[in-house]
């Protein structure tokens, strides 16, 4: 039995109850050619992709943390919440589709689809091995990534392989027929609420996608679900030093927009020197230098061990910015206990560190608030920032006594510095009198969240 080396597990083969018999009840071990043909009619008849409905991508990885939480240990015969609890039977857990697939038989809900076009929520199969859920990339270069996935021997979890060595081995990317795409998310960080902890091959358990200074012979990092402000998880980030040059940092890098204005903000609590707490932005250039430098600390917060309470700033990226730096900098402190005695060290609590996307503004204004038979109305609006120029503006019509209903798209111009976006609308004689509102949505703006305007109405008499 081949052994898999990739910094995380070590997977087993599928058994040959699974291998052969994807559909057997749990325990049976030997089934007639008959019976067998009988059940496997049966459950393709259940289990077809008709009969499951379509799922985001957001919604599959929440459906597949649900495991990791519980934890729920891997079982090629046992079932939670309806699935089996193997590799295959967790992953048609996460993507929801109403029966437990195996490695042989997820062809028939999923297709393959090349690396480059790998999203969270899509999967890493080989046939009659294993299947694994893509979580995201670690690099950006793209040579490793994160997975949830359950091995025999093992809880569901979070681990970190190779992509090559997995191409490799013979394993195929794939997705899932009926997810969907989630909307893109609000903060450029990622893992900021501290979910996600994947361990590598002989490391300690570390937040995935953040980078800390510690040493093999240090844990300055500390996963806590004893306390958050959100979700389920927390990091304790720990200084236990108390040398004045010793710092310990917590970062993330992040590509951003130049021109556009962000918001960084963190949640923290601490119980010692709120004072030595600092929250860095370093907007960065492609050579990797500093342009701008920001900070606020845990003082200004006012920090304290009682409550998490936000530290934050609104800062614009100046022109040349590629990537944003964040850092969480801890100094060293000391405390002195009730004995007199001098303990060094210090510590904060992190959640939800954030930093938003900016969002396109759009505005919405009409020619005329009153319609009249063969008559048009024109729709137009500023859009911002330039770099909209070319997104599609998609204008939307509710018709009396009716819902919303897509009408046109349009492209925004150049206006000036900025842009803008037009459209029309014509009332005639067979539309019914009453009350018309529109709006637009302008999406589609690399490095912006879309937006859409408020309504505004015209009046057919």
């Amino acid at each position: 039995m081949p052994i898999i080396r990739i910094r995380a597990i070590h997977a087993r083969h599928e058994s040959a109850s699974e291998t052969r018999f994807p559909y057997a009840v749990a325990g049976r071990t030997t089934i007639a050619l008959t019976a067998l043909i009988t059940v496997l009619a049966l459950a393709l008849t259940l289990g077809t992709p008709t009969s499951a409905s379509a799922i985001s991508r957001d919604q599959v990885l929440a459906r597949g943390q649900v495991r990791v939480d519980a934890p729920v240990p891997y079982s090629q015969s046992r079932y939670y919440a309806g699935y089996r609890t193997d590799c295959s039977g967790y992953v048609s857990m996460a993507w929801s589709t109403k029966t437990s697939w195996s490695t042989r038989s997820f062809h028939l809900v999923s297709h393959r689809i090349t690396t480059s076009q790998l999203k969270p929520g899509d999967a890493l199969l080989k046939k009659g091995y294993h299947i694994r859920m893509f979580y995201g990339w670690v690099d950006a270069k793209h040579t490793q990534y994160v997975a949830y996935e359950t091995s025999n021997g093992s809880y569901a979890g979070t681990r970190i392989h190779s992509i090559a060595e997995d191409l490799a081995y013979g394993y195929v990317p794939t997705r899932y027929n009926r997810i969907t795409d989630s909307p893109k998310p609000l903060s450029v960080l990622q893992n900021g609420s501290f979910d996600v902890w994947s361990r590598s091959w002989s490391g300690a358990e570390q937040p995935v996608w953040w980078q800390s200074n510690e040493s093999w012979r240090q844990t300055l990092v500390t996963h806590r679900k004893d306390t958050y402000r959100a979700t389920r998880s927390s990091l304790r980030l720990t200084n236990p030093s108390d040398d004045p040059e010793e710092y310990t940092e917590l970062s993330q890098s992040a590509p951003v927009v130049a021109g556009a204005t962000y918001y960084l903000s963190s949640w923290a609590k601490t119980d010692s020197a709120p004072a030595g707490v600092e929250l860095k932005l370093a907007y960065l250039n492609a050579a990797g230098e500093a342009l701008v430098e920001t900070s606020t600390s845990g003082d200004r917060a006012r920090l304290n061990g009682s409550s998490f309470k936000r530290m934050a700033m609104l800062t614009a990226a100046p022109a040349g910015t590629v990537k944003a730096l964040v850092t969480v900098r801890l100094a060293p402190s000391t405390t002195v206990d009730a004995s007199g005695t001098i303990i060094p060290g210090t510590s904060v609590t992190l959640d939800e560190i954030v930093m938003t996307r900016p969002k396109v503004t759009v505005a919405i204004k009409t020619s005329s608030t009153a319609g009249r038979n063969n008559k048009r109305i024109v729709l137009s609006g500023a859009v911002t920032p330039a770099a909209a120029v070319g997104a599609p503006a998609v204008i939307y019509v509710q018709r009396p006594g009716t819902g919303w209903t897509k009408l046109a798209t349009t492209r925004v111009y150049a206006s000036g510095s900025a842009g803008a976006w037009k459209g029309s609308y014509t009332f005639n004689k067979r539309m019914r009198r009453g009350t018309y509102r529109f709006m637009t949505n302008v999406s589609g703006v690399p490095g912006y969240l879309g937006k859409t305007t408020g309504a505004v109405n015209v009046r057919l008499r």
